[in-house]
């Protein structure tokens, strides 16, 4: 961005045909902006500019010059492009400049959509670049949601799913609890070769599924009280979800293992509450599935009888949430008549705790 000296900008022999029109933030602000003087100077200049509808060279280095007082500025953002894009200037160039300042700016959501705007217009060998530019502003700050937001509309452009699993892998293993990567790997893992599809690959793809399966229960084993991969192995397994893409078959098999592994993670870390959780809603899926049934097989029964007494744990265990497990208990008691009839009477009809 230009950086001249702004005190001599009425000055300029270029400027000697406009006049500048005081800025007017109205009559009743609640709180005055508190506008520099050449930041003054250079807004009235913008506003006879917007007001003469003008688009040229001038009115793209102005922007330059105001941009540093405010990169939030939406008006001054719109009308760069609009010089850039309609006085078909060098967009590879524009992006150039622009790159210290998104790292000066990385949670300025207008550097950010600029960046987008350049990027549709560029060739596809400076889309790749931007993966890696993208890399410099984690190292800055990895939960960034802007740049996390920009980094999928690219890799979607580019199709660069492989490339993503293992970027979002590293960032894992460097950082287990980095819960923007894990959402970054699910949408990546649920999007594949295919953004449009409907179905998932993972879903369908019984070897695909059950290594990433494993991958994540191996991260859990380092943090198990973190949230952030156990409800990444759910979103796998589309636990709770209303539409499922997985195969029974597949999900079947993918399920042993995983209550496996909570049982497991329970016996050694008592109050893990988060694989408890998983554990119990895999037990009274039955019960929450879009179609709930009205009977029950023994074997599904006895799993319900061991998630209600898995929620009763968690009203020990995540006592902030109490009142929502003991609601979750009584759902599953009282999913269906045939359960014995005492436990559902361990709560109310409405799920909340008695006092």
């Amino acid at each position: 961005m230009s950086r001249r000296r702004l005190s001599e900008y009425s000055r300029l022999p270029e400027w000697k045909d406009v006049v500048p029109k005081k800025q007017d933030d109205g009559p009743y602000g609640v709180v005055a902006i508190a506008y520099g003087k050449k930041h003054l100077e250079l807004l009235g200049y913008l506003h006879a500019v917007l007001d003469s509808g003008e688009i040229s060279a001038r009115a793209f280095r102005l922007t330059g010059d105001i941009l540093p007082h405010n990169y939030a500025c939406y008006t001054v953002w719109k009308l760069r492009r609009q010089c850039l894009f309609e006085l078909d200037m060098d967009v590879q160039h524009e992006l150039d400049e622009l790159e210290e300042t998104t790292i000066e700016n990385h949670k300025n959501y207008q550097v950010w959509w600029h960046r987008r705007e350049c990027l549709q217009r560029s060739p596809r060998e400076q889309k790749e670049k931007e993966l890696e530019f993208l890399e410099r502003v984690f190292a800055l700050d990895p939960k960034n949601y802007h740049a996390w937001e920009h980094r999928q509309w690219v890799v979607r452009e580019l199709g660069a799913w492989e490339r993503e699993m293992n970027v979002t892998e590293t960032m894992i293993r460097d950082d287990p609890r980095n819960n923007s990567a894990w959402s970054q790997r699910h949408w990546a893992a649920n999007c594949g070769s295919t953004p449009n599809a409907p179905d998932a690959p993972l879903a369908t793809c019984e070897s695909e599924l059950e290594t990433e399966v494993l991958f994540t229960t191996s991260i859990v084993r380092l943090v198990p009280h973190s949230e952030s991969p156990w409800n990444y192995l759910r979103g796998l397994l589309q636990i709770g979800w209303g539409r499922q893409t997985i195969r029974r078959q597949i999900k079947s098999k993918m399920i042993g293992l995983v209550q496996s592994f909570c049982e497991k993670t329970i016996a050694e870390v008592s109050d893990c509450r988060h694989g408890i959780a998983l554990l119990a809603d895999i037990l009274a899926e039955p019960c929450f599935t879009s179609d709930p049934k009205t009977s029950f097989s023994l074997a599904e029964q006895a799993d319900i009888l061991r998630a209600s007494e898995l929620y009763h744990q968690l009203r020990g265990v995540d006592r902030i949430r109490a009142n929502y497990w003991h609601l979750r208990e009584w759902q599953v008691l009282t999913a269906c008549s045939n359960l014995p009839p005492e436990r559902a009477e361990d709560g109310d009809k409405d799920g909340r705790a008695r006092t």
